[in-house]
Protein backbone atom coordinates (compact mmCIF):
# COMPACT_ATOMS: atom_id res chain seq x y z
CA UNK A 1 0.00 0.00 0.00
CA UNK A 2 1.19 3.66 -0.88
CA UNK A 3 1.58 6.39 1.66
CA UNK A 4 1.43 10.02 0.69
CA UNK A 5 3.59 12.34 2.22
CA UNK A 6 1.78 12.78 5.57
CA UNK A 7 1.79 8.68 6.21
CA UNK A 8 -2.52 8.98 4.91
CA UNK A 9 -3.48 5.47 2.88
CA UNK A 10 -6.00 7.09 1.64
CA UNK A 11 -4.66 9.61 -0.63
CA UNK A 12 -2.16 7.49 -2.35
CA UNK A 13 0.65 9.66 -3.84
CA UNK A 14 -0.79 13.12 -2.09
CA UNK A 15 2.51 15.53 -1.99
CA UNK A 16 2.92 18.64 0.13
CA UNK A 17 2.31 21.70 -1.11
CA UNK A 18 5.12 23.65 -2.37
CA UNK A 19 5.21 27.01 -3.32
CA UNK A 20 7.41 27.74 -5.54
CA UNK A 21 9.22 31.07 -6.76
CA UNK A 22 6.51 32.13 -9.27
CA UNK A 23 3.63 31.87 -6.56
CA UNK A 24 5.09 34.22 -3.37
CA UNK A 25 4.01 37.61 -3.98
CA UNK A 26 5.65 40.58 -6.27
CA UNK A 27 7.12 43.11 -3.99
CA UNK A 28 7.55 45.23 -7.08
CA UNK A 29 3.99 45.61 -7.31
CA UNK A 30 3.53 46.66 -3.65
CA UNK A 31 3.30 50.40 -3.10
CA UNK A 32 6.91 51.52 -1.05
CA UNK A 33 5.81 54.36 0.04
CA UNK A 34 2.61 55.48 2.13
CA UNK A 35 0.80 58.61 1.44
CA UNK A 36 -1.23 60.45 3.74
CA UNK A 37 -4.63 59.84 0.66
CA UNK A 38 -4.09 55.83 0.70
CA UNK A 39 -4.43 55.70 5.02
CA UNK A 40 -7.69 58.24 4.60
CA UNK A 41 -9.66 55.53 6.41
CA UNK A 42 -10.37 55.08 10.34
CA UNK A 43 -7.27 53.53 12.08
CA UNK A 44 -8.49 51.96 15.20
CA UNK A 45 -6.17 50.89 18.59
CA UNK A 46 -6.48 50.01 21.78
CA UNK A 47 -6.05 52.25 23.91
CA UNK A 48 -2.92 54.55 24.45
CA UNK A 49 -0.98 51.24 24.62
CA UNK A 50 -1.90 50.80 21.49
CA UNK A 51 -0.96 54.12 19.87
CA UNK A 52 1.91 53.82 21.19
CA UNK A 53 2.48 50.62 19.51
CA UNK A 54 0.99 51.43 15.94
CA UNK A 55 3.64 51.43 13.05
CA UNK A 56 4.05 54.90 11.28
CA UNK A 57 4.51 53.33 7.55
CA UNK A 58 7.78 53.69 6.25
CA UNK A 59 7.99 56.86 4.10
CA UNK A 60 5.44 58.82 6.03
CA UNK A 61 5.81 62.81 5.52
CA UNK A 62 7.36 64.30 8.72
CA UNK A 63 5.23 65.93 10.77
CA UNK A 64 1.77 64.36 9.47
CA UNK A 65 0.07 63.27 11.91
CA UNK A 66 -2.48 60.07 11.78
CA UNK A 67 -5.35 60.27 13.39
CA UNK A 68 -6.06 56.47 15.80
CA UNK A 69 -9.16 56.47 17.17
CA UNK A 70 -9.51 54.81 20.53
CA UNK A 71 -11.61 51.77 20.50
CA UNK A 72 -12.78 52.15 24.18
CA UNK A 73 -12.91 55.51 25.05
CA UNK A 74 -13.87 58.99 23.31
CA UNK A 75 -10.18 59.60 22.14
CA UNK A 76 -8.11 60.43 18.98
CA UNK A 77 -4.65 60.16 18.90
CA UNK A 78 -2.43 62.04 16.76
CA UNK A 79 1.06 60.27 15.94
CA UNK A 80 3.65 61.78 13.87
CA UNK A 81 7.10 61.25 13.19
CA UNK A 82 10.28 63.59 13.17
CA UNK A 83 13.12 63.90 10.43
CA UNK A 84 15.18 61.16 12.26
CA UNK A 85 12.06 58.76 11.46
CA UNK A 86 11.84 58.56 15.11
CA UNK A 87 7.39 59.61 16.95
CA UNK A 88 6.96 62.62 18.35
CA UNK A 89 4.44 62.52 21.58
CA UNK A 90 1.26 61.39 21.36
CA UNK A 91 -1.33 64.09 21.23
CA UNK A 92 -4.56 63.42 22.81
CA UNK A 93 -8.44 64.52 21.43
CA UNK A 94 -10.92 63.93 23.60
CA UNK A 95 -14.38 64.31 21.55
CA UNK A 96 -17.79 64.60 22.84
CA UNK A 97 -20.96 63.03 20.72
CA UNK A 98 -24.01 65.35 21.01
CA UNK A 99 -27.36 63.98 20.89
CA UNK A 100 -29.97 65.06 18.48
CA UNK A 101 -32.05 67.64 19.79
CA UNK A 102 -36.27 66.61 19.00
CA UNK A 103 -37.43 69.80 20.86
CA UNK A 104 -40.05 71.92 20.16
CA UNK A 105 -39.78 75.51 20.34
CA UNK A 106 -41.26 77.45 23.36
CA UNK A 107 -44.70 78.05 22.54
CA UNK A 108 -45.23 76.20 20.06
CA UNK A 109 -49.13 74.75 19.42
CA UNK A 110 -47.51 71.56 16.89
CA UNK A 111 -48.36 68.16 18.15
CA UNK A 112 -44.98 65.64 18.74
CA UNK A 113 -46.02 63.92 15.51
CA UNK A 114 -46.08 66.79 13.56
CA UNK A 115 -42.85 68.39 11.74
CA UNK A 116 -41.48 71.56 13.25
CA UNK A 117 -40.17 72.95 9.72
CA UNK A 118 -43.27 72.65 8.42
CA UNK A 119 -46.36 75.16 8.89
CA UNK A 120 -50.16 74.00 8.77
CA UNK A 121 -52.67 75.58 6.97
CA UNK A 122 -54.38 77.12 10.23
CA UNK A 123 -51.02 78.89 10.76
CA UNK A 124 -51.27 80.15 7.69
CA UNK A 125 -54.90 81.21 8.01
CA UNK A 126 -53.89 82.91 11.75
CA UNK A 127 -50.99 84.33 9.98
CA UNK A 128 -53.38 85.88 7.33
CA UNK A 129 -55.67 87.50 9.88
CA UNK A 130 -52.78 88.66 12.19
CA UNK A 131 -51.46 90.73 8.67
CA UNK A 132 -55.18 92.39 8.21
CA UNK A 133 -55.87 93.25 11.32
CA UNK A 134 -52.07 95.27 11.16
CA UNK A 135 -52.93 96.55 7.45
CA UNK A 136 -56.23 98.20 9.24
CA UNK A 137 -54.78 99.50 12.20
CA UNK A 138 -51.97 101.42 10.07
CA UNK A 139 -54.95 102.65 7.60
CA UNK A 140 -56.94 103.95 10.53
CA UNK A 141 -54.30 105.70 12.69
CA UNK A 142 -52.95 107.32 9.50
CA UNK A 143 -56.58 108.42 8.51
CA UNK A 144 -56.94 109.94 11.86
CA UNK A 145 -53.71 111.37 11.16
CA UNK A 146 -54.50 113.38 8.12
CA UNK A 147 -58.10 113.82 9.88
CA UNK A 148 -56.54 115.94 12.55
CA UNK A 149 -53.88 117.77 10.07
CA UNK A 150 -51.12 115.24 11.00
CA UNK A 151 -48.13 115.44 13.13
CA UNK A 152 -45.56 117.97 13.01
Amino acid sequence: MAYNYYGNPNQQFAQAPYYGYAQQPSYASMPQQATPQAMLGIQWVDGEVGAKAFQMPQGWPVGTPIALWDTNDPIIYLKSVNQMGMPNPLQKIHYTMEEQQNKLPAGSMMSSQESPNYATKDDFEALKNELKDMIKNSQNSSQNNQNRGGTR
